[in-house]
């Protein structure tokens, strides 16, 4: 031993190989923690194309979106969902019985076990069974139970008595565009996309049939078949039925286009339930560009805090807010491709305010999943909760900002015209005062507002603030 004089002295003998060292693991800086597969999946749909980019590659997963997995690692916005989700009509209900301070309902469907479900038509001495209610038992096709504080009763034969699930109807649909074919897969079919407008169905109501009308937020409206229906109803693509959140893209993420095998190593006719695959960066012949490189493997980020543009109660609140108030030729498209809040501000559940949780967005059949909602116990649980709203700010009326002359004030004319104008209003004089993030989420709305002298709404200038902590 040496002390603290540099002087040696004996007076500890080690022994060989007696000792038990502690084996630290492996830790990933806390922020931006390592994936086993970093890349998207191959299935993913075109959010926009990157028009800087020398091949027009597609984005798929926008900077900072919520991001979960699939079945095979791959990365995905979190939010989608698959397999058979809960009845969507109103369904009706043929008797109670009161016991134990359980209420049993007798049904001929199949609501799942956990859910609310909405009650109404309970009359007299029952009516305190109306409203929102958990369900703590189900037995499919038979009966669906909740607590209730009234006093036990004999069955009884009820009359005009319905609920409707909370998370009823819901269908999940991908929907693939020009920038999809030959590039992407189409993840029911397991092929490569070879149409633009092609689509794959990943989850459907268990009381779904085959004529379903599934309308998007872009207005294309997709017709459900026996075929759809019957995939979606098995589909198994998201181990957990969703895709939880894992962390936030740091930037935008390509297509993946390099190898995708299919079936290797797994089943091979597991595919009819949801593409299974192993991604392939190595063997150029499997490549869908010979004489490009796919992207390196991307990051996600866990701790950190947002300025989010509000686009509204749903994905198409602005635009049905400039149709009411008589904007002309506002037209609400690729701003919802950038990462956005979506819910309704307000107190309750379901509604944002000052420290409302945050989870991933479930709205608009799968369409919104990647942005961020306010948490609503009647359609996620805790464990979905991703951060909390620190900051909610109306950025109207404007500041200094309106004074900065900045390029493309006025629409750009002739045969360079852009088809998505927003995207190239600087912020300034050009945004009429907004930062450029709101502007362009909202495809510059409140430009076409204050030009025309219309009412300033509340979400064409918003932005929510999300501590994010996963």
């Amino acid at each position: 031993m040496i002390d603290v004089n540099g002087q040696y002295y004996g007076q500890l003998y080690g022994q060989d190989r007696i000792g038990q060292t502690t084996p630290d693991l492996e830790s990933s800086e806390w922020l931006r923690p390592w994936l086993p597969i970093a890349y998207p999946a191959p299935y993913l749909p075109t959010l926009r194309q990157d028009q800087g980019h020398p091949k027009l590659a597609s984005i798929v997963i926008g900077a900072h979106q919520i991001v979960g997995q699939d079945k095979n690692g791959g990365l995905v916005p979190a939010g989608l969902f698959c397999g058979a989700q809960p009845n969507g009509s109103t369904k009706s209900v043929t008797s109670v019985t009161i016991a134990s301070d359980v209420a049993t309902l007798a049904v001929d469907h199949a609501w799942a076990l956990g859910e609310t479900v909405n009650f109404a038509g309970f009359t007299g001495g029952d009516a305190a069974l109306n409203g929102a209610k958990v369900l703590t038992a189900v037995t499919p096709g038979v009966s669906a139970s909740f607590v209730t504080t009234l006093a036990d009763a004999a069955t009884a034969a009820v009359t005009g008595v319905t609920g409707v699930s909370a998370l009823g109807g819901q269908y999940c649909v991908l929907v693939y565009g020009p920038g999809d074919v030959k590039f992407a897969f189409n993840a029911q079919t397991s092929t490569r996309v070879s149409a633009a407008g092609q689509y794959a169905v990943l989850a459907a109501p268990a009381d779904g049939a085959a004529g379903d009308r599934v309308t998007l937020p872009s207005g294309q409206v997709i017709t459900i078949q026996a075929g759809d229906l019957a995939f979606a109803l098995a589909c198994d693509l998201f181990a957990t039925g969703k895709a939880l959140p894992i962390g936030c893209a740091v930037r935008n993420v390509y297509q993946y286009i390099g190898g995708v095998l299919l079936g290797t190593n797994l089943s091979a006719s597991s595919s009819a339930t949801g593409i299974n695959y192993v991604l392939d960066g190595v063997v150029p012949i499997n490549f869908a560009v010979m004489n490009y490189m796919h992207e390196m493997g991307t990051a996600i980020q866990t701790q950190f805090a947002l300025k989010l543009p509000w686009i509204g109660a749903t994905p198409t609140t602005i635009q049905t807010l400039a149709n009411g108030d008589g904007i002309q030729g506002y037209v609400q498209g690729i701003g919802r491709s950038f990462t956005h809040f979506t819910g309704n501000r307000g107190t309750g559940a379901g509604n944002f305010s000052f420290g409302t949780p945050v989870v991933a967005s479930v709205a608009a059949n799968g369409s919104d999943a990647g942005n961020y909602a306010p948490y609503n116990p009647a359609v996620n649980n805790p464990g979905e909760i991703i951060g909390r709203v620190i900051g909610i700010q109306n950025l109207n009326p404007v500041g200094f900002l309106n004074r900065v002359r900045t390029q493309f004030d006025r629409p750009m004319v002739g045969p360079m015209v852009d088809p998505n104008p927003a995207a190239i209003r600087m912020g300034g004089s050009a945004t009429r005062g907004l930062p450029y993030h709101i502007s362009v989420t909202t495809d510059a709305v409140f430009v076409y507002a204050v030009d025309q002298s219309k009412t300033l709404r509340p979400e064409y200038s918003t932005q929510v603030l999300v501590r994010v902590n996963l």
